[in-house]
């Protein structure tokens, strides 16, 4: 990931498409939660949030790693 990311749309959309070509599983699974909505949409688009502060400190391939990590300890 060589270029800057300004905002959140642009973070989400740079994940998804990193997600798309690297761990299509990752992002098939953040589709359809997101599609579900309900409380579960609303906790990971909250941690989403949370990864995309991680990014803005440490680097957009941490935050795929904390996306990866909120997905595997579970949606609730």
């Amino acid at each position: 990931m060589n270029k800057h990311i300004s905002g959140f749309r642009q973070y989400i959309k740079a994940l998804m498409d990193h997600l798309e070509k690297n761990d299509p599983d990752t992002k098939k699974k953040i589709d359809e939660t997101l599609v579900k909505g309900g409380k579960e949409a609303d906790a990971l688009m909250d941690r989403l949030q949370y990864c995309y502060r991680v990014y803005l400190i440490i680097g957009f391939h941490k935050s795929v790693e904390c996306v990866k990590h909120f997905l595997e300890w579970g949606q609730g």
